[in-house]
């Protein structure tokens, strides 16, 4: 078969591996980094060591832009910071709920912007940041600040996991988007190849070697103006063509593209069943969620605040204010909501704000113990009878609770807008959230059907 031939044959089916396999994979890893930034910059926030930038967090994003890399000094680190990782969580926050990974909405700008924005900071050196450039080491000297101001181990423990997964996360993403940049530069190298080198040639049969850059670059400009010059990528179809050596890197190419039975039987042997491993990684996946049920809350929590100084009676409230803080009574707020049914309908609830409130919060601290893996560990040690139990009533409360959220949410937000008052919803936690659910019930099923096997 014909080089060009057999690269265009490997090249649909790279297409479908791609679009079936890694772009899925890839979504899912920046939802992971996604989850991992926002827990990470929750725990600085919390702490009191930084502060959100108001105006990034307010401004809608776009495009994928690049947070600022100008110089600035020392004493104007603890704004800055604040600024820059802002930007960065926003975009981070655009790319992941607003992109279409799919290789019909990339190119090779967009690849290069995405490389960039993740190489923003260099987690590895979060924690060691002496030799880092300053983006880096200005936020590692806050992380740093973190570590040394919070005694508690679990804590500490949680904080270094969470930036381990970043840096996973991130390593992740840049192995899938290899893939992506093999398909688009062998595509475009097929083009030049097919379309316009023949035509070269047919020019001028004798070019030398030496002219035929030159010369492509001028049919570009002339006939296909649409067409960007990569000399680099060119300069591999020259090399291809007409060094000695051309052959091998033919060949080369052609194993890089080529996806064998033998090498996916491989991989599946590989693959070794190790439940307790397995049911582990489902415990810490189901924790993530209680960082961004936490966030959740808070903004929820505020915009309820805001709705009730707005709507409610003065002297009312104030009595129920002293109640709450003299005789430690709750106040019982009650919203008339519609949360979502599988039908797509409504679903009419009536929800006590303070009890919601409440039940949240034992929610977070039960994930708060499958947060932790020494608690896991013990879990799936002593406790193997009890597990499927307590995993099946954690994922049945979260799925319920979000279901209230999205009601609560959709409320609050046109309860404050008629009363002319700004609501920042909560669906980017909701997105990440239900994501980490289906995520968590798609490993619970596979651990249930692994032990079944056994």
């Amino acid at each position: 078969m014909e080089y060009n031939e057999q690269i265009k044959e490997l090249l649909e089916s790279y297409h479908d591996k791609i679009e079936t396999d890694i772009m899925p994979q890839l979504t899912k890893e920046f939802y992971k980094l996604y989850a991992g930034v926002t827990e990470f910059f929750g725990k600085l926030k919390n702490k009191g060591l930084i502060k959100e930038d108001p105006y990034f967090k307010e401004s809608e994003i776009i495009e994928l832009t690049i947070p600022s890399l100008e110089m600035f000094e020392e004493a104007d680190a603890q704004w800055k910071v604040a600024e820059r990782l802002t930007h960065y969580v926003s975009i981070l926050s655009f790319i992941t709920h607003n992109y279409t990974f799919s290789l019909n909405t990339f190119n090779f700008s967009e690849l290069e912007k995405i490389k960039q924005f993740l190489d923003y900071y260099d987690w590895k050196s979060l924690l060691n940041p002496s030799t880092a450039e300053l983006n880096t080491r200005s936020l590692g000297k806050i992380a740093i600040e973190f570590r040394s101001a919070t005694g508690d181990t679990l804590i500490l423990k949680t904080y270094e996991k969470c930036i381990d997964g970043i840096i996973k996360s991130i390593d992740q993403i840049l192995i899938k988007l290899k893939f992506v940049l093999l398909y688009l530069k062998e595509s475009y190298k097929l083009f030049i190849r097919v379309d316009i080198l023949p035509i070269i040639k047919e020019k001028n049969p004798n070019i030398l070697v030496s002219k035929v850059l030159d010369s492509i670059s001028d049919e570009i400009k002339k006939n296909y103006s649409y067409l960007k010059f990569y000399k680099k990528f060119i300069s591999e179809v020259i090399n291809e063509e007409f060094s000695s050596d051309g052959s091998v890197l033919k060949d080369n190419i052609i194993k890089k593209l080529s996806i064998t039975k033998k090498n996916e039987t491989k991989e599946k042997k590989d693959d070794k069943v190790d439940t307790t491993k397995n049911l582990i990684q489902l415990l810490m996946e189901i924790g993530k969620i209680r960082i961004h049920l936490a966030s959740s809350m808070e903004k929820l929590y505020f915009n309820h605040n805001n709705l009730r100084k707005a709507d409610g009676n003065f002297i009312i409230k104030f009595f129920r204010f002293l109640g709450s803080q003299l005789f430690n009574t709750k106040t019982k707020t009650v919203y008339n909501i519609s949360i979502p049914t599988k039908s797509g309908k409504g679903k009419s609830l009536e929800i006590h704000f303070e009890k919601f409130y409440d039940e949240i919060k034992k929610l977070e601290f039960d994930l708060l113990n499958f947060a932790e893996e020494d608690k896991t560990t013990f879990y799936v040690r002593d406790n193997k009878s009890e597990i499927n139990k307590k995993i099946d009533i954690l994922i049945t409360s979260i799925k319920k609770q979000i279901k209230i959220f999205v009601g609560l949410d959709n409320y609050l937000k046109f309860e404050l807008k008629n009363s002319h008052l700004k609501a920042k919803g909560i669906k980017p936690e909701i997105t990440v959230m239900k994501t980490i659910i289906n995520s968590s019930t798609a490993m619970y099923r596979e651990y249930l059907d692994e032990v079944d096997g056994k």
